[in-house]
């Protein structure tokens, strides 16, 4: 079993390194955290690889602790070799431990609507462990749509570098919320539209710790109505793909391998002290390899995914934040 989203796997593959390392990674963008204290990445875990410069601004624990680097999916999305882009993509409402979805409140009608605007094939992407759920959901409303899934494990070490394949591929892709599965689509050149899913959101779990993805904080609500607002403004758009997946600071192999290396000896450090917490080790210790079996064709070399990195990250290397998104950086 890999690390979440296969997040690991890419940064270890990038920087060539063969042995598992021990350190904790944000496993996306956490909207769920837009606007709250973010107790995971500050508290839970000893060591993290995080990627969105607003909550480097709000972790508290000693900087040695951490390493702001660019999102993994820059790095898998510049060892894909360019694809012709066709077809259509629907990615398909996610949930969390403390939501449920109420299907019968879907809008199945907007799926219907992006059917008829075109020509062209038209994809339902559901989230890991969902398809087989969506299918007869789409059975049972009479839609004719072939639902697919980027896996049906979010454990699968080659989850990212699917992401990249799939998302490479396609000519536009919907959403029906602001999240990771945007900014990457956005990073990858694909054209982006938003759908309006309905009521379909259920906070069910009060108690959680883990805040619901229907229980939206001011600021959240705020963030994604400024994507909605800006969806055609490319400032803005490269303002939020910089923000969250920190293309600017992208590393070269060797520089990553040295970022990476010292999380470990931070994290072998307290493991030697006992003062870890269980949860903490077995995350931060999960990891596997890519099966590059898994992958439909041959990564690019190094020296062509470096030249490609370079250019699709250069611009933002001295882009200045839009107004509109500047000002919501301290609300997050």
């Amino acid at each position: 079993m890999g690390s979440r989203f296969g997040n690991k796997e890419v940064l270890l593959h990038w920087a060539g390194i063969s042995q598992y390392l021990d350190f904790n990674i944000m496993p996306g963008v956490q909207t769920e955290i837009i606007g709250k204290k973010d107790y995971f990445n500050d508290f839970f875990n000893t060591t993290n690889y995080i990627w969105n410069e607003h909550v480097a601004n709000k972790l508290t624990k000693p900087e040695r602790y951490y390493h702001l680097g660019a999102a993994p999916f820059v790095y898998a999305d510049a060892l894909i070799p360019d694809q012709v882009r066709k077809d259509v993509g629907i990615f398909l409402p996610k949930h969390d431990v403390s939501t449920n979805i109420s299907l019968e409140n879907f809008s199945f009608g907007a799926i219907e609507e992006i059917k008829d605007s075109t020509d062209e094939t038209v994809y339902a992407i559901a989230p890991a462990g969902a398809r087989d759920e969506w299918e007869e959901v789409f059975k049972l409303v009479d839609i004719d749509i072939k639902v697919v899934s980027i896996s049906d494990d979010a454990y699968s070490s080659e989850w990212t570098f699917g992401t990249a394949v799939l998302l490479g591929r396609l000519k536009s892709v919907y959403f029906p919320l602001f999240s990771t599965a945007v900014l990457t689509a956005y990073h990858s050149g694909t054209d982006v539209g938003y759908y309006d899913p309905g009521e379909i959101y259920q906070n069910i779990k009060t108690e959680s710790i883990v805040p619901s993805t229907a229980d939206l904080t001011d600021a959240h609500k705020k963030l994604e109505q400024v994507w909605l607002d800006n969806m055609d403004n490319c400032d803005v758009i490269m303002s939020l793909v910089k923000l969250f997946l920190c293309p600017h600071k992208r590393q070269s192999p060797q520089s990553l391998a040295y970022s990476l290396y010292m999380l470990n000896f931070e994290s072998n450090r307290f493991t030697y002290a006992k003062r870890r917490m269980i949860d903490d080790f077995v995350e931060g210790t999960r990891c596997s390899w890519i099966d590059q079996d898994m992958i439909p064709f041959d990564l690019n070399r190094m020296s062509i995914a470096q030249n490609k990195l370079y250019e699709k990250c250069r611009d933002y290397d001295k882009l200045e934040y839009h107004p509109a998104v500047a000002e919501l950086i301290p609300l997050l």
